[in-house]
Order: C-alpha cells, then sequence, then structure tokens
C-alpha cells in the first residue's frame, strides 16, 4: 500500500515467478499509495468495520456478491453516467488493486481478489471486493 517499499523480489517478479504464476519473470506493476496528500502524512492504516470506526476514512472496503458489486458501480455511475476504470491482476489485491488504486485515483475501484487476501481476510469464493473513496461515498 506505500507504508513499506515493495520487497524487490516482488517488484521486480521474482517472488511471483518462483510461485508459478507467471511464464517468465516480469515486473508486476503493483499500486502503491502515490497521492501528494497521503504521501506525506501517510505513516499508519487503521481500518474497522464502518459502523464503528471513530474515524473519518478515507475509504471504504466492501466484501460483495457480484450483484451487489453491480449496484454499486451502478449507484456510483447514476449521476454522471460512464464506466468504472478498474485494474486488477489477482495479486495484492486488498493492498494494491482496492486500496492503493481507490486512493490513488479517488474513484471505485472491483476486484476479483488473490489467494492471499482469500486466505487471510477470510474472502468466500462468491465474494468480490469493492473500493470506495471517501469523494465518491456522496452518490451512493
Amino acid at each position: 500500500m506505500g507504508l513499506a517499499e515493495i520487497p524487490e523480489n516482488v517488484a521486480n517478479g521474482d517472488y511471483y515467478y518462483k510461485l508459478g504464476a507467471f511464464a517468465q519473470m516480469r515486473l508486476q506493476g503493483i499500486p502503491w499509495i502515490q497521492s501528494p496528500r497521503i504521501e506525506k502524512t501517510f505513516k499508519i492504516c487503521n481500518y474497522s468495520p464502518l459502523g464503528s470506526a471513530n474515524f473519518s476514512p478515507d475509504m471504504v472496503v466492501v466484501l460483495c456478491t457480484p450483484k451487489q458489486a453491480m449496484q454499486l458501480v451502478q449507484a456510483d455511475l447514476y449521476t454522471d453516467g460512464g464506466c468504472i476504470q478498474t485494474g486488477f491482476a489477482g495479486k495484492q489485491s486488498l493492498c494494491g488493486d482496492i486500496v492503493a488504486n481507490t486512493l490513488n485515483t479517488n474513484s471505485v475501484q472491483v476486484s476479483l481478489g488473490c489467494s492471499g487476501s482469500r486466505k487471510h481476510a477470510k474472502i468466500d469464493d462468491n465474494e468480490l471486493i469493492v473500493g470506495i473513496h471517501w469523494r465518491r461515498s456522496g452518490s451512493l
């Protein structure tokens, strides 16, 4: 996410290559938080169920069914139209695809998840992950 430097073996692709995720070693392009507003002050990451958070979040992560993700995207686009521009690789999905991409783009992001997030965050097989930037929350 940007709390620490990306380990060299992840940044250069060696980590996922050795896991058999790719046929050749290549750079991954894993997103990390790049917003100037956050970069200068980003030292910690607080997380909490939204209903019991005692802070104002920069973003919200939603675990939901594909249908619910569709409804969140449709709600976000309701006023202005357009389409969601999202990117994911099935690697580093919560940290990169969702947290970093959502904060970097000030947008709604969707990810299929990855093996690590599904295991450690206990994301079910029938769930997707949606990141909602606080600036977009008024449209939902």
